[in-house]
């Protein structure tokens, strides 16, 4: 008996691993399959958010500081920058500061005039 007829015989002897063995195959792809159209579906979920106009990104300057407190800015020329790269549609600098008063922290954050129809405000 030659080897190839050996190994098209062979699965059918044992009925029950064969059935054993057709599962455990179509669980896998199912699984492969399964997370794929998971992923597809992270990835149209992320893209539709971002389209919509409801994803703000924020750009920060990167320092270290020994306090908790302190002002960072990021120059005009960065901000303009950033507003050209491809599928920006509004860039605006804001200005925040943090500082100890009476034992408690107090944040604050300061945008321009011109930028407060950003966030809606007319």
């Amino acid at each position: 008996m030659s080897f190839i007829k050996l190994m098209a015989k062979n699965p059918f002897r044992n009925k029950a691993r064969l059935a054993l063995a057709v599962i455990g195959i179509a669980i896998g792809i199912a699984t492969i399959v399964a997370l794929g159209m998971v992923t597809d579906g992270l990835k149209v979920s992320i893209e539709e958010q971002l389209k919509t106009g409801g994803a703000d990104f924020v750009v920060i300057k990167n320092t270290t500081s020994d306090s908790s407190t302190g002002s960072y800015s990021i120059k005009n020329s960065r901000v303009d920058e950033i507003s050209k790269m491809y599928g920006v549609k509004q860039a605006a600098g804001v200005y925040t500061s943090s500082r100890m008063v009476e034992g408690n922290q107090l944040g604050l954050a300061g945008i321009y005039q011109k930028d407060l129809n950003m966030l809606g405000v007319k």
